[in-house]
C-alpha cells in the first residue's frame, strides 16, 4: 500500500476521521483538529508501525498530512 494511503488510513482509525476527509493538505491542528499531544502520540504509533526513529527535531515542524508523509519516506529510504 502506498505510504499515503497506509497514512491517511492510520489517521482515519486512530482519529475516528473520515479518511476521505485527510488530504496530503490537510493541517493537523486546523483541518483534522488533532492537538500537538494527539499529534505526539500518533507519531509515536507510527515510529512502531513503521519501524523507523523520528527525532524531536525533525517532528517539531511537522504541520501537515505531507509534511508527515515526507518525513516518514525518509526514514524508510534510509533503511
Amino acid at each position: 500500500m502506498e505510504i499515503v494511503e497506509t497514512l491517511k488510513q492510520l489517521i482515519a482509525e486512530r482519529t475516528g476521521i473520515d479518511s476521505v476527509k485527510v488530504t496530503l493538505e490537510s493541517h493537523f491542528e486546523q483541518d483534522l483538529n488533532i492537538s500537538k499531544i494527539e499529534l505526539a502520540n500518533f507519531l509515536n504509533f507510527l515510529e512502531d508501525h513503521f519501524k523507523i526513529d523520528l527525532h524531536s527535531e525533525e517532528v517539531i515542524n511537522i504541520e501537515t498530512v505531507s509534511d508527515l508523509k515526507n518525513l516518514v519516506e525518509d526514514h524508510l529510504n534510509e533503511i
